[in-house]
């Protein structure tokens, strides 16, 4: 209350509103606002002026209501000083909104740049993608062919095996004929005794079978020809052998030097961490001299805050001069009521983002303690594989181990054979001239001819008949040897096939190293981008703490200077006749204030409900990317376990075909066992010939003419004994 010329007039003391949100703006725009509201101010106490001169002669009215505004207006001060206080508590929550709102923007800018590469990163981990489905495609295909032939080679194996039987059955059925033949002799030999007429007819007889001697030399001569070109060709091929055997030793010296080059890379990767971790140094310098530039620029807004204060103390000494009507009373309460609204919503949103900050944080601590795992789980994996690679080695060098035992047998095999062959041929020499010795006695002696004619044509249509079975099974042991060679071949074929797909999963399993080590990247890249985040995060809070304190402070000197201003309002009161014009200007203030207020708490409100949709979009789009990250995880695990499939079944097939060789060996060497028990048996044949002759070469002298025949018809014996061995062998 104010005394002029002995009158008193009431005075509502109106609330004091910052100007806060001008500090944003400009000191440029605050000074011409303030000129502004200085000629508004002006009008108004003009207007005030017309009214006191008015209201004189109303002051007799007026003392009766002096006390009714006395109390009027000390309510409206204590409302004042509410509204005062909450005003300052909305400027400073503004001011710390206004600064999480600039961190905000430059924090969604990071995040869009992140973005922007994580686009980049998920296209190329696509791209990526459907490379490998393509090869993942190509090698089921060459799998299910490799699976066709291996299905066809153990169809022609049961078929070798089938033709194996059959063999040792035409084998059987051979022994038994020979059984026969022999019986055949025996009973020749009992006609010979009795057809001691015929013999001089067989001469001409025995000159044919000498020519046809002579052709089965050069049979047997053929035959080993042949045998000594199936030898060359088996040298080849274990020749063949051994280069292959060579590879695969200089195979796996490659695959060691690869391990090698891994741990190599491993090295340089601990390397590149080291690296990384100065740089995280330097990165924490530079958040240090960043926070002393923001100290400088707390000093600078203090600055300005001062000039600040000094307009807003002209502007308010102004306004309460003209604080006397209760009509601004009743909008002071309208007011005050908007703006405890207003402050309750933006304590709303403030508790809001608060929340969604510790969630968003909270999802970003769990997300890199799945990165933590995901990596523990990946070295894990390295270490096995490591260990699944040196096994591989060792069973590589058992498996040459035994080719090389495997080779050594086939040798043996290979000169028992030949040394066989060659006892054949020097026993074949040996009785081919005891048959011409025979002959030759023979030729000399034989004067009969008529009954042994019919006889030495059986003979030879039996001799006819076991040459034509001696070449079916020539033909049939030249089909095995062919078969056999296919099945070598294809043997080889099959080896080249697994030796391809070897070198297609050594491709695949390279790709996937150099896709983990992508992933470990991109996975420190993360957790680095997490901890610059949090630390962000930090500074701001630190930031907005010291804000908080300097806005404290601001209005523990704002109350101070509002004692200041109230003494100079009581001392500008008394001068108030002669600055009328300063209610209009005042009035004009008040409304710019309320529409500036309106504009900036709706533009806040747009670009906070912003920030939050792209905020979370940006998580959203990030829950994608992790998805999308853990369904690539979850194809190069089944991927591995597909190849670890293969290289397992691919084992046990070679394993199945070595065992099946080794079979088809053992089915062979019984074959030889058989010649030698056949050879065996043709010596003791020839042993028993011989008896037969000197038991004859002693009934000579008492029987010139039955010795004769028993002479005859030995040599008939052995001749055809020693072709037949011959032909067999």
């Amino acid at each position: 209350m104010t005394v002029f010329d002995g009158e008193l007039i009431p005075v509502a003391a109106e609330d004091e509103e910052t100007v806060g949100f001008q500090v944003a703006v400009g000191k440029n725009r605050e000074f011409l606002e303030t000129q502004e509201k200085v000629k508004d101010l002006e009008m108004e106490l003009e207007k005030v002026s017309g009214r006191l001169k008015e209201s004189e002669s109303q002051n007799t009215m007026l003392k009766e209501e002096v006390l009714v505004t006395k109390e009027s207006c000390e309510e409206v001060e204590l409302n004042q000083k509410q509204l005062q206080e909450q005003i300052a508590d909305a400027e400073v929550r503004c001011a710390s909104l206004l600064a999480a709102k600039g961190e905000f923007e430059a924090k969604v800018k990071t995040h869009e740049s992140e973005l922007a590469l994580m686009h980049e990163k998920f296209s190329k981990i696509c791209e990526e993608k459907n490379i490998l489905n393509a090869r993942i495609a190509q090698v089921e295909y060459d799998y299910i062919k490799q699976e066709m032939r291996n299905s066809e080679l153990e169809e022609e194996l049961r078929t070798y095996h089938d033709k194996a039987s059959r063999f040792e059955t035409a084998l059987e059925a051979a022994v038994e004929k020979e059984k026969e033949l022999s019986e055949c002799l025996r009973n020749s030999t009992l006609r010979l005794a009795e057809s001691d007429v015929l013999v001089e007819g067989l001469r001409n007889e025995l000159n044919d079978t000498l020519q046809k001697l002579e052709r089965v030399e050069s049979d047997l001569t053929a035959d080993v020809m042949k045998l000594s070109l199936v030898c060359d060709e088996k040298e080849a091929t274990v020749q063949q052998l051994a280069s292959r055997i060579s590879e695969t030793d200089l195979r796996v010296e490659e695959a060691f030097q690869k391990l090698s080059r891994k741990e190599l890379e491993a090295e340089d990767l601990s390397e590149k961490l080291c690296t990384l971790r100065d740089l995280v140094k330097r990165y924490e310098e530079q958040a240090l001299e960043a926070s002393s530039l923001s100290e400088s620029q707390k000093l600078e807004l203090e600055r300005t805050i001062t000039s600040w204060r000094d307009q807003e103390r002209i502007t308010e000494e102004m306004r309460i001069r003209c604080d006397t009507l209760e009509e601004e009373r009743k909008s002071l309460l309208a007011e005050k009521l908007d703006l405890s609204g207003k402050v309750s919503s933006y304590e709303l949103k403030l508790t809001d983002l608060e929340t969604k900050s510790l969630t968003a944080i909270s999802d970003k601590s769990e997300e890199v303690e799945g990165m933590k795992r995901v990596i523990e789980d990946l070295s894990k994996e390295l270490t096995s594989e490591r260990e699944n690679i040196q096994m591989q080695r060792s069973s590589a060098l058992e498996e040459n181990k035994s080719l090389r035992e495997t080779y050594k047998e086939f040798e043996n095999e290979l000169l028992g054979r030949i040394a066989d062959l060659e006892e054949q041929l020097k026993d074949h020499e040996s009785s081919k001239g005891e048959l011409q010795s025979q002959v030759e006695i023979l030729t000399a002696d034989l004067s009969l001819k008529s009954e042994l004619q019919n006889f030495v044509k059986e003979l030879e249509e039996q001799l006819a008949k076991s040459k034509a079975q001696i070449q079916k099974e020539k033909e049939s042991e030249s089909q095995m040897e062919m078969d056999r060679e296919a099945a070598y071949k294809e043997l080889q074929i099959k080896s080249n096939a697994v030796e391809v797909l070897e070198s297609k999963v050594k491709e695949l399993e390279q790709k996937l190293q150099l896709e983990e080590a992508q992933f470990k990247d991109k996975l420190s890249s993360a957790l680095e981008e997490n901890k610059a985040l949090l630390e962000t995060y930090k500074d701001s809070d630190n930031e907005l703490r010291g804000r908080i304190a300097d806005l404290e402070e601001q209005l523990k000197d704002h109350k101070s200077s509002k004692d200041d201003l109230q003494s100079q309002i009581k001392i500008l009161t008394a001068d108030v006749s002669e600055k009328s014009e300063l209610q209009n200007l005042v009035k004009e203030l008040e409304e710019q204030l309320a529409n500036s207020k309106a504009q900036v708490q709706e533009e806040l409100k747009e670009t906070i409900s912003q920030k939050e949709m792209e905020r979370e979009a940006a998580f959203e789009e990030l829950q994608l990317m992790k998805s999308a990250a853990e369904v690539l995880e979850s194809k190069v695990k089944k991927l591995e376990q597909k190849l670890q499939l293969e290289e397992a079944q691919s084992k046990e097939k070679d394993h199945q075909l070595e065992v099946k060789l080794r079979d088809f060996g053992s089915v062979a060497s019984p074959g030889a066992n058989e010649k030698s028990s056949m050879k065996s048996s043709g010596q003791e044949v020839l042993s028993d010939s011989q008896i037969q002759a000197g038991a004859v070469n002693d009934v000579i002298a008492p029987y010139p003419v039955k010795a004769l025949k028993h002479i005859f018809g030995v040599a008939l014996v052995s001749v055809i004994t020693g072709v037949f061995l011959g032909k067999r062998y």
